[in-house]
Formats: C-alpha cells, structure tokens, sequence
C-alpha cells in the first residue's frame, strides 16, 4: 500500500506555514549524526571566549576516536590581525594535568567578522580518559621556546 499521499503534500506545501511544517518533520524524523556535541558525555568541553576572538567546539567520536571540531569568529570591531593558536589543557577528574597543547587553526589569522570563520581539528589521543576536562582558550601570538 502506497502511504505517499502526493495531492496533501502538494497543498501543505502551498499554505504559509507548508515550509515550517515540513521542517518540523523532517528535523523529528531524522538525525544525521547521533555521536556529536551533547550527547557524548565522556568528555568535559569548556571554551573561552575573549574580547575579540570567539570559539566554539563540539566532540564528535567515530570508529577511530574522538575528535574536537570547532572554529573561531572575530568579534567586532577588531581591526587588527589576530595571529595566534589555541592552548589546550587536559585534565583528568581528579584534577590531575594530563595534557598541555597547542592546536593551529586555518586560516590564520582569524578572518574579518564576515568572512568565514578559522577552523581547527584536535583528536583526542587514546590515553585520554572518559570524564576527561578539555579547557580551550585562544592564544595570540607564540609561546616562547626553551
């Protein structure tokens, strides 16, 4: 039995709120990718955000691991060049200092308000453990070499 009924759809389509209802639907519907940003609960994600950078992050996980994805947008009205990475600190539940990094981000530097954002990738090595707390912060500038 075909359940398409195509003269329904045709006239809730035609109505002012047809595009909204079938938005709704399809957003109940359908869920592309059910690992990504809230519902992983093995990691702790807390981003800063500064005068004029903005980052944001979600934790994606796969077969081969986990992976923080995010970008950065500069706030207005900055004008100069923001050259610089993102400082990373891990640490475990307890408090401990697992992991301290640093992750670059394209382009950089970070892009005119308009314009796309820099974007960057970090996957989370193994040894990283659930309940982890994973602190980014953008950084201008470089860190001084020993």
């Amino acid at each position: 039995m075909n359940t398409f009924h195509a003269p329904f759809w045709r006239s809730v389509m035609r109505s002012p709120l047809g595009p909204l209802v079938f938005l709704l639907l399809f957003v109940s519907f359908v869920d592309a990718n059910p690992q990504r940003g809230s519902d992983i609960d093995s990691f702790v994600l807390v981003t800063s955000n500064t005068e004029t950078i903005r980052l944001s992050a979600i934790v994606e996980q796969d077969k081969e691991g986990t992976t923080i994805k995010g970008a950065l947008t500069r706030r207005p009205p900055s004008k100069r060049f923001l050259y610089g990475h993102i400082d990373l600190e891990v640490t475990a539940g307890t408090g401990e200092l697992l992991l301290v990094d640093y992750v670059p981000f394209r382009p950089n530097p970070v892009p005119q308000r308009l314009a796309s954002p820099s974007r960057f990738t970090w996957r989370v090595p193994p040894q990283i453990a659930p309940g982890s707390r994973i602190e980014m912060r953008f950084h201008a500038g470089t860190h001084p070499t020993t």
